[in-house]
């Protein structure tokens, strides 16, 4: 169902996660043209933990991709 998806999507994490990065990273991989932005120093509550990184989602949210936003590639 991912892989349907038509619209522009960001997924956000925290570097620090306890959540394994390779399961995001996949999640990222399965949609067209999805990107992830990792916030630094950051866990699973990353816009808790660093609320300074609205900024970042606020680019996306005005339809630019974040700088440090990332595109996943991989086989889908």
């Amino acid at each position: 169902m991912l892989a349907k998806l038509k619209v522009p999507v960001l997924v956000v994490e925290g570097e620090k996660t306890n959540v394994p990065l390779d399961a995001t990273r996949e999640w990222v991989k399965a949609i067209p043209g999805a990107r992830l932005l990792l916030i630094p120093g950051a866990g699973h509550m990353a816009l808790e933990e660093k609320p300074e990184a609205v900024h970042e989602i606020g680019a996306f949210l005005s339809g630019q991709w974040p700088p440090a936003a990332n595109e996943i590639t991989g086989s889908r």
